[in-house]
């Protein structure tokens, strides 16, 4: 067996929990982010709403999109550093 990849093996899991753990949290992310649109829709287009009475829903929406993205980069960034070689 090669001993290069024996070694490599033992940082790489570190890397690929945490990026697996990050994906984990990015599904949430995206749920909660289609579950704040889904509601801002419905309460603009179904009961006639205005902007001051879903604007709360807008910011937790622009809130849940920051925060995917910063988890989508973290998770970027710990699949390029878990790999090998």
């Amino acid at each position: 067996m090669n001993r290069d990849l024996f070694r490599c093996v033992g940082s790489a899991r570190v890397f690929l929990g945490a990026t697996v753990g990050l994906g984990v949290l990015v599904a949430g992310a995206t749920i909660a982010q289609m579950v704040l649109l889904a509601g801002v829709v419905d309460r603009v287009f179904v009961g006639g709403a205005g902007l001051s009475e879903v604007g709360r829903l807008l910011l937790l929406l622009v809130g849940a999109s920051v925060l995917r993205s910063g988890l989508l980069w973290g998770r970027e960034v710990t699949a390029q550093r878990g790999r090998c070689g």
